[in-house]
């Protein structure tokens, strides 16, 4: 009896251990550590940063105080997270967590960034790293590189959550998809220590290797690394229109950054001081770049904004131009009819003083067929508004454009005049389907409207006719022109390159593709 006593003693005893509780908890700071260096604490004897446990319905979470210090207690474990303050850990080396399990078991650590610093504008796709088994009541170390979740296509600049599962069943083959994961069973018991990042991600004085991600939500392909001169020839190949350099490292003696898009805005590094001021060491080292803007929830440009007549611009989100403004610049041609639409106003004040050669007319939506199109002589340019320009002189005129305040260049509604017979000005290029007519760059007093064929490129800034027939007649008043059904295009018959996009291209840096030119599809090899 005595023995089975005893039996049953000793058996209880080693139940009852391995479902106690850790006796101490780890060191809180790193400082034990030789790279311990810009620690970001997020829970380390209680939390940091805004940040909070969550069980999200998948574990029960209560906190615990032991041997002084607090720690999170997680049973009935099939899912967990934490949410905090937004953070940028891009260039931080580690991700440290302990863990005390009461059982052996899995772990996977899942990093959740949001697309850009505003949360409601929704997640990136979710990485996770698995770590290796874990032993049961003794706390387990944990340091996860934070390159491994850059390598797998997390931002880890607008970090917010931090999600625990028991696996990652797969790894997405794509930076924009999420990573598989397997809950928990519901029975596993751990405790979690420290939650922090540490450590700076270089090697000596080389930063991470040079990379071109993927666009966010508001447009900008990121470029993270360092930028050497080597890598200036991949960034001008791009063809967008925001780029994002502001987690990147300039190599010493570049000065310059373009892409193959001239306007392109570039958001780099900055610091707002007490007085609101914003610096930029990038900035100042980029002398030789325009169109540099910073990004502090909206778009603000460092200088004033300079966009080229004919390449798209960025019309994802406003830019907060201020006092700072923005100009657009167009040459037209001597004796040269052309369409636009405008950024800003351009007054009829302005026009008679300084453009007196330039004459504006208007579309007469109300009083245009299919048959019969009509413009009347306007006084004024008005922004995201489509106009015919002549220039009745017999020499070039650059008209400039230039604004403040808001800048919006996503297309406006007031871009389309007319309901059946139509007159479309574009902010960024469209590619033609064989229904849109031209205005040719044409001379004279009878400019010609003609059929711009599929594919041919419409660029931005000008604009187009539909819902015409190919026999009608445009009046200005009261000059008459024929509109013509014809192979060669009107205005994007202009000898410029194109991508399938729709979007101008440098001729001089072509990769491999195909290509438009004058309403042709060629191809570089």
């Amino acid at each position: 009896m005595k023995k089975t006593l005893f039996t049953l003693a000793v058996l209880l005893s080693s139940a009852l251990a391995s479902f106690a509780q850790p006796a101490s908890v780890p060191d809180s700071v790193p400082d034990v550590k030789s790279d311990a260096t810009d620690v970001y604490q997020l829970y380390v004897n209680g939390g940091q940063n805004g940040f909070h446990f969550d069980g999200w319905g998948g574990a029960r979470l209560s906190e615990e105080t032991i041997d002084g210090k607090k720690v999170e207690k997680e049973d009935a474990f099939q899912w967990s997270g934490c949410q905090f303050t937004s953070v940028d850990v891009y260039e931080k080396k580690y991700f440290h967590l302990d863990v005390y399990p009461m059982q052996d078991m899995t772990l996977g650590v899942v990093m959740i960034n949001s697309k850009t610093s505003n949360i409601s504008e929704g997640n990136e796709a979710e990485k996770g790293y698995q770590v290796p088994s874990l032993t049961a009541n003794q706390w387990n170390p944990i340091d996860i590189p934070v390159e491994y979740y850059v390598n797998k296509g997390a931002s880890m600049a607008h970090l917010y959550q931090v999600k625990l599962i028991s696996k990652v069943t797969t790894d997405a083959t794509t930076a924009d998809a999420s990573d598989g994961f397997a809950n928990g069973d519901g029975t596993g018991t751990f405790y979690i220590g420290n939650y922090y990042f540490y450590g700076k991600r270089t090697t000596g004085n080389v930063e991470i290797p040079f990379t071109i991600g993927t666009a966010d939500a508001n447009g900008f392909t990121p470029v993270r690394g360092t930028i050497a001169e080597k890598d200036l020839a991949d960034i001008k190949a791009l063809n967008v229109t925001a780029l994002d350099i502001s987690k990147a490292k300039l190599a010493e003696g570049i000065t310059k950054i373009e892409t193959a898009n001239p306007n392109t805005i570039i958001a780099v590094n900055f610091t707002k001081g007490a007085d609101g001021k914003v610096t930029s060491t990038q900035a100042d080292q980029l002398t030789g770049s325009k169109n540099l803007v910073y990004r502090d929830t909206y778009i603000f440009p460092l200088a004033k904004l300079e966009f080229v007549d004919g390449y798209d611009v960025y019309n994802k989100f406003f830019i907060s131009t201020g006092t700072t403004g923005y100009k657009y610049t167009r040459t037209i041609g001597a004796k040269k009819y052309v369409t636009i639409m405008v950024p800003a106003i351009v007054d009829n004040n302005t026009l008679q003083t300084k453009y007196p050669a330039l004459s504006v007319y208007n579309f007469d939506a109300d009083n245009s067929t299919a048959t019969e199109v009509k413009f009347n002589k306007g006084t004024v340019l008005t922004p995201a508004e489509p106009h015919v320009l002549h220039n009745s002189s017999n020499a070039d005129i650059t008209l400039t454009v230039e604004g403040t305040g808001d800048l919006n260049l996503a297309q406006p509604a007031s871009a389309t005049q007319g309901t059946t017979v139509k007159f479309i000005g574009t902010y960024a290029a469209a590619t033609a389907n064989g229904t849109q007519y031209g205005l040719q760059s044409s001379t004279g007093s009878a400019p010609e409207f003609r059929q711009i064929d599929s594919p041919a490129v419409i660029p931005a800034f000008r604009a187009y006719i539909t819902g015409v027939s190919a026999s009608a007649k445009v009046f200005f008043e009261g000059e008459t022109t024929g509109i013509n059904s014809i192979k060669a295009n009107g205005e994007s018959n202009d000898g410029q390159v194109y991508n399938l996009a729709g979007q101008r291209v440098n001729a001089a840096n072509l990769p491999a593709g195909i290509y438009v030119k004058n309403g042709k599809k060629f191809i570089k090899k």
